[in-house]
Parts: C-alpha cells; structure tokens; sequence
C-alpha cells in the first residue's frame, strides 16, 4: 500500500515538473535587438544588433527614446518590459532623437515602429 502511494505521489510530481518545464520553455523571449540603459540623457540604446527589428527600423546606439507606443518611457527597466506585453507578430512604435539628427528624427523619420519579431 505504502509502495503504491509512493508511486503515486512520485507520478503526479513527475507529470507536475514537466508540465512547468514545459510551459517556461515554450515562452519565447520577444527580439528587438536593443539593450537599453538609464543615463544623464534618458533612456539611451546602450546597443542595437544588426539585422534585427531595431537595426532594421533605424534605431543606432546612442538614440535616446522618449515614447514608446506613445506612452513615455520613464526607465530602461520599462523600455525592455514593454515588448513582452506585445503579441508575436505584434507592432511597437518608439519615438527616439539620435545625437546627429534633429530632436525626435531617427534615420530621417519621426518616429520608428518595429515589427515584434516572435523568435
């Protein structure tokens, strides 16, 4: 009876890991190739990745961001938050200024959307 119980309870703890496993691993991490940092400035693309949604929009290291989805972007902790509340497959527009362009010009646009890639 005792061993059976064993079995049981070993069973159920089994399927309960692996269903939990299973559920992180099947989340995919949302790709925007930029790594954003607080600074004196603001918010400030520390890195952009080539090839990436980021590069791709225009977005170069050293763009500071002001919005994004037209809600302000008060840290960077909230800049790299926001794609995960995006669907995949979903749009995000950041509105940023780059050093060498005019206040909120970035690559000779106003403002950049981003395809939120799934992968």
């Amino acid at each position: 009876m005792k061993k059976t119980l064993a079995i049981i309870i070993t069973g159920l703890l089994l399927s309960w890991g692996t269903f939990s496993f299973v559920s992180q691993v099947a989340k995919i991490a949302p790709l925007t190739g930029i790594e954003w940092v607080d600074s004196p400035r603001g918010v400030v693309a520390e890195s952009v990745i080539p090839r990436t949604p980021g590069w791709r929009g225009g977005l170069r290291p050293g763009d500071r961001l002001s919005s994004i989805d037209s809600q302000p972007v008060i840290s960077a902790l909230g800049a790299e938050d926001t794609p995960w509340r995006v669907q995949p497959g979903g749009w995000l527009t950041y509105r940023a200024s780059s050093p060498s362009a005019p206040p909120g010009w970035v690559a000779g646009r106003p403002f950049i959307t981003i395809y939120q890639s799934s992968a």
